[in-house]
Protein backbone atom coordinates (compact mmCIF):
# COMPACT_ATOMS: atom_id res chain seq x y z
CA UNK A 1 0.00 0.00 0.00
CA UNK A 2 1.60 3.70 -0.88
CA UNK A 3 -0.37 6.11 0.80
CA UNK A 4 -1.14 10.03 -0.71
CA UNK A 5 -2.91 12.40 0.96
CA UNK A 6 -6.08 11.37 -0.30
CA UNK A 7 -5.45 7.86 -2.03
CA UNK A 8 -4.11 4.89 -1.88
CA UNK A 9 -2.42 2.29 -4.37
CA UNK A 10 -2.36 -1.30 -3.62
CA UNK A 11 -0.59 -3.46 -5.26
CA UNK A 12 0.89 -7.35 -5.30
CA UNK A 13 -2.68 -8.93 -4.73
CA UNK A 14 -2.90 -11.41 -7.05
CA UNK A 15 -2.43 -10.27 -10.65
CA UNK A 16 -5.01 -7.04 -9.99
CA UNK A 17 -3.40 -4.28 -11.68
CA UNK A 18 -2.66 -1.31 -8.92
CA UNK A 19 -5.58 1.83 -8.55
CA UNK A 20 -5.94 4.70 -6.50
CA UNK A 21 -8.43 4.57 -4.19
CA UNK A 22 -9.84 6.92 -1.78
CA UNK A 23 -9.98 6.17 1.84
CA UNK A 24 -10.98 7.96 5.35
CA UNK A 25 -8.93 7.33 9.05
CA UNK A 26 -10.90 7.82 12.52
CA UNK A 27 -9.39 7.36 15.55
CA UNK A 28 -10.32 4.68 18.10
CA UNK A 29 -8.24 4.88 21.09
CA UNK A 30 -4.39 4.38 20.51
CA UNK A 31 -5.15 2.87 16.57
CA UNK A 32 -5.93 4.80 13.77
CA UNK A 33 -9.00 2.97 11.36
CA UNK A 34 -8.40 3.15 7.76
CA UNK A 35 -11.08 2.18 5.46
CA UNK A 36 -10.59 1.94 1.48
CA UNK A 37 -12.85 2.09 -1.13
CA UNK A 38 -14.05 -1.60 -2.19
CA UNK A 39 -16.58 -4.27 -3.65
CA UNK A 40 -18.21 -5.85 -2.62
CA UNK A 41 -17.29 -4.10 1.16
CA UNK A 42 -14.67 -1.66 2.26
CA UNK A 43 -11.44 -2.90 3.25
CA UNK A 44 -10.72 -1.84 6.84
CA UNK A 45 -6.97 -1.82 8.48
CA UNK A 46 -5.75 -0.33 11.55
CA UNK A 47 -2.69 1.75 12.39
CA UNK A 48 -0.99 0.71 15.93
CA UNK A 49 1.22 2.69 17.72
CA UNK A 50 4.27 0.50 16.54
CA UNK A 51 3.27 1.99 12.80
CA UNK A 52 2.21 -1.55 11.85
CA UNK A 53 -1.52 -1.92 10.10
CA UNK A 54 -3.47 -5.05 10.75
CA UNK A 55 -6.39 -6.43 8.90
CA UNK A 56 -7.73 -9.29 8.00
CA UNK A 57 -5.85 -12.56 7.16
CA UNK A 58 -7.98 -12.96 4.10
CA UNK A 59 -10.40 -10.39 2.08
CA UNK A 60 -12.61 -9.83 -1.25
CA UNK A 61 -10.69 -7.68 -2.96
CA UNK A 62 -11.80 -6.29 -6.89
CA UNK A 63 -9.88 -4.39 -9.05
CA UNK A 64 -8.95 -5.56 -12.93
CA UNK A 65 -6.59 -7.73 -13.97
CA UNK A 66 -4.94 -7.94 -17.81
CA UNK A 67 -6.42 -10.45 -19.70
CA UNK A 68 -4.35 -9.90 -22.84
CA UNK A 69 -4.23 -7.15 -25.68
CA UNK A 70 -4.69 -5.60 -28.82
CA UNK A 71 -3.14 -4.11 -31.51
CA UNK A 72 -4.20 -0.51 -32.70
CA UNK A 73 -2.94 1.75 -35.10
CA UNK A 74 -1.85 5.57 -34.18
CA UNK A 75 -0.80 8.40 -35.41
CA UNK A 76 0.08 11.77 -34.53
CA UNK A 77 -1.91 14.92 -35.01
CA UNK A 78 -0.46 18.70 -34.94
CA UNK A 79 -2.02 20.81 -32.31
CA UNK A 80 -2.31 23.51 -34.42
CA UNK A 81 -4.96 22.52 -36.89
CA UNK A 82 -5.76 18.82 -35.88
CA UNK A 83 -3.71 17.31 -38.82
CA UNK A 84 -1.76 14.09 -38.99
CA UNK A 85 2.19 14.05 -38.60
CA UNK A 86 3.28 12.00 -41.67
CA UNK A 87 5.54 9.18 -40.92
CA UNK A 88 3.76 9.18 -37.30
CA UNK A 89 1.56 6.14 -37.35
CA UNK A 90 2.92 2.91 -35.49
CA UNK A 91 0.94 -0.11 -33.93
CA UNK A 92 0.72 -0.37 -29.90
CA UNK A 93 -0.10 -2.84 -27.85
CA UNK A 94 -3.00 -1.66 -25.60
CA UNK A 95 -4.19 -3.45 -22.82
CA UNK A 96 -7.22 -5.64 -22.27
CA UNK A 97 -9.24 -5.16 -18.72
CA UNK A 98 -11.39 -7.38 -16.63
CA UNK A 99 -12.63 -7.08 -13.71
CA UNK A 100 -11.83 -9.79 -11.25
CA UNK A 101 -12.64 -10.22 -7.12
CA UNK A 102 -9.43 -12.11 -5.70
CA UNK A 103 -9.08 -13.33 -1.71
CA UNK A 104 -5.70 -11.09 -0.69
CA UNK A 105 -3.93 -10.94 2.73
CA UNK A 106 -3.99 -7.71 5.32
CA UNK A 107 -3.02 -9.44 8.08
CA UNK A 108 0.18 -7.36 9.14
CA UNK A 109 1.94 -4.69 7.07
CA UNK A 110 5.19 -3.11 7.53
CA UNK A 111 6.36 0.10 6.43
CA UNK A 112 9.44 -0.19 4.22
CA UNK A 113 9.40 3.16 2.72
CA UNK A 114 9.47 7.28 4.45
CA UNK A 115 7.08 9.55 2.74
CA UNK A 116 8.75 12.02 -0.45
CA UNK A 117 8.16 15.82 -0.42
CA UNK A 118 5.78 16.79 -3.41
CA UNK A 119 6.82 19.57 -6.08
CA UNK A 120 9.70 20.19 -7.76
CA UNK A 121 12.68 22.55 -7.63
CA UNK A 122 10.78 24.64 -9.97
CA UNK A 123 7.68 25.07 -8.03
CA UNK A 124 9.90 25.97 -4.86
CA UNK A 125 11.55 28.84 -6.74
CA UNK A 126 8.02 30.06 -8.05
CA UNK A 127 6.54 29.70 -3.90
CA UNK A 128 9.96 31.76 -3.22
CA UNK A 129 8.74 34.47 -5.38
CA UNK A 130 5.33 35.03 -4.01
CA UNK A 131 7.19 35.30 -0.71
CA UNK A 132 6.71 31.96 0.11
CA UNK A 133 9.70 29.88 1.83
CA UNK A 134 12.86 29.27 0.18
CA UNK A 135 13.11 25.76 0.77
CA UNK A 136 16.74 24.96 0.23
CA UNK A 137 17.53 26.96 3.14
CA UNK A 138 14.74 27.10 5.62
CA UNK A 139 14.58 23.07 5.24
CA UNK A 140 17.89 22.21 5.39
CA UNK A 141 18.73 19.23 3.58
CA UNK A 142 15.46 16.96 5.09
CA UNK A 143 13.94 15.54 2.26
CA UNK A 144 11.59 13.05 3.74
CA UNK A 145 10.12 11.83 7.01
CA UNK A 146 9.37 8.84 8.63
CA UNK A 147 6.29 6.68 7.42
CA UNK A 148 3.30 6.99 9.27
CA UNK A 149 0.50 9.31 10.11
CA UNK A 150 0.74 12.56 8.59
CA UNK A 151 -1.61 15.75 8.21
CA UNK A 152 -2.80 17.22 5.07
CA UNK A 153 -4.39 20.70 4.19
CA UNK A 154 -3.85 23.97 5.71
CA UNK A 155 -4.95 25.53 9.02
CA UNK A 156 -5.49 29.53 10.27
CA UNK A 157 -6.05 31.17 13.28
CA UNK A 158 -5.05 33.83 15.26
CA UNK A 159 -2.80 35.70 12.38
CA UNK A 160 -0.93 31.93 12.40
CA UNK A 161 -1.38 29.82 8.85
CA UNK A 162 0.21 26.57 8.95
CA UNK A 163 0.24 24.20 5.64
CA UNK A 164 0.59 20.97 5.98
CA UNK A 165 2.82 18.71 3.41
CA UNK A 166 3.98 15.32 2.95
CA UNK A 167 7.18 15.84 4.89
CA UNK A 168 6.90 19.41 6.03
CA UNK A 169 4.61 22.12 7.52
CA UNK A 170 4.48 25.22 5.73
CA UNK A 171 4.28 27.93 8.84
CA UNK A 172 3.32 31.98 7.70
CA UNK A 173 3.26 34.44 10.44
CA UNK A 174 2.50 37.99 8.92
CA UNK A 175 5.01 38.15 6.20
CA UNK A 176 7.68 35.82 8.05
CA UNK A 177 7.48 32.12 5.72
CA UNK A 178 9.45 29.06 7.02
CA UNK A 179 9.14 25.38 6.17
CA UNK A 180 9.89 23.27 9.12
CA UNK A 181 9.50 19.13 9.71
CA UNK A 182 7.04 17.87 11.93
CA UNK A 183 5.91 14.79 13.83
CA UNK A 184 2.46 12.83 14.40
CA UNK A 185 1.90 11.19 17.82
CA UNK A 186 -1.26 9.56 17.87
CA UNK A 187 -1.61 8.80 21.99
CA UNK A 188 -4.61 7.17 23.41
CA UNK A 189 -6.58 9.99 23.79
CA UNK A 190 -5.22 13.13 21.70
CA UNK A 191 -3.31 13.14 18.70
CA UNK A 192 -0.46 15.30 19.13
CA UNK A 193 1.26 17.53 16.10
CA UNK A 194 4.92 18.64 16.85
CA UNK A 195 6.67 21.40 14.41
CA UNK A 196 10.17 21.60 15.17
CA UNK A 197 10.45 25.38 15.06
CA UNK A 198 13.83 26.08 15.78
CA UNK A 199 14.67 25.70 19.51
CA UNK A 200 11.07 26.04 20.22
CA UNK A 201 8.66 23.25 19.04
CA UNK A 202 5.12 24.10 18.10
CA UNK A 203 3.15 22.03 19.50
CA UNK A 204 -0.77 21.86 18.60
CA UNK A 205 -2.97 18.87 19.12
CA UNK A 206 -6.26 17.98 16.48
CA UNK A 207 -9.56 17.72 18.53
CA UNK A 208 -12.61 15.52 17.58
CA UNK A 209 -13.76 18.62 15.41
CA UNK A 210 -10.78 18.55 12.86
CA UNK A 211 -9.35 21.76 14.58
CA UNK A 212 -6.00 22.23 15.66
CA UNK A 213 -5.21 23.74 19.61
CA UNK A 214 -2.38 25.48 20.91
CA UNK A 215 -1.04 27.45 23.84
CA UNK A 216 1.09 30.29 24.11
CA UNK A 217 3.17 32.29 20.81
CA UNK A 218 5.02 31.15 18.11
CA UNK A 219 8.10 33.33 16.47
CA UNK A 220 8.49 32.48 12.81
CA UNK A 221 11.57 33.05 11.68
CA UNK A 222 11.56 32.73 7.98
CA UNK A 223 13.60 34.74 4.70
CA UNK A 224 11.65 36.99 2.44
CA UNK A 225 12.47 37.58 -1.17
CA UNK A 226 14.12 40.84 -1.55
CA UNK A 227 15.35 40.75 -5.42
CA UNK A 228 16.93 39.54 -7.95
CA UNK A 229 20.20 39.19 -9.71
CA UNK A 230 19.96 37.79 -13.02
CA UNK A 231 18.59 33.77 -12.57
CA UNK A 232 19.90 34.43 -8.63
CA UNK A 233 16.95 35.51 -5.90
CA UNK A 234 17.97 37.21 -3.10
CA UNK A 235 16.58 36.69 0.87
CA UNK A 236 16.88 38.58 3.85
CA UNK A 237 15.90 37.21 7.31
CA UNK A 238 12.83 38.20 8.83
CA UNK A 239 10.96 37.34 11.94
CA UNK A 240 7.60 37.75 13.52
CA UNK A 241 5.01 36.02 16.36
CA UNK A 242 1.85 35.03 16.14
CA UNK A 243 -0.74 34.11 19.34
CA UNK A 244 -1.93 30.54 19.21
CA UNK A 245 -5.39 29.15 19.79
CA UNK A 246 -7.71 27.36 17.51
CA UNK A 247 -6.30 26.75 14.39
CA UNK A 248 -9.21 25.69 11.89
CA UNK A 249 -8.74 24.00 8.65
CA UNK A 250 -9.26 26.22 5.67
CA UNK A 251 -11.42 25.60 2.61
CA UNK A 252 -9.72 24.37 -0.53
Amino acid sequence: MEFTEGTVSISSCGKLVPALRPYTVTKRGSQLQVVIVNEPKPLVILLGPDNVFTGPAAFPFTGEIITGYESRYLEDRRVSDNSVVVGSGRFVRVPIYETRTLNCGFASLRATAPAYPEGSVIGGLAGALNGQPDPAAQFSGTTEAPAGPRMGGTYVGGGLKVEFRPTAAVLDCGNAHVMRPYGVQNLADRVVITVRNGNVPLTLTLGADGALAGSGSVDVAGRLVTGLNGSDVTFAPHQERCNLGTLTLQNQ
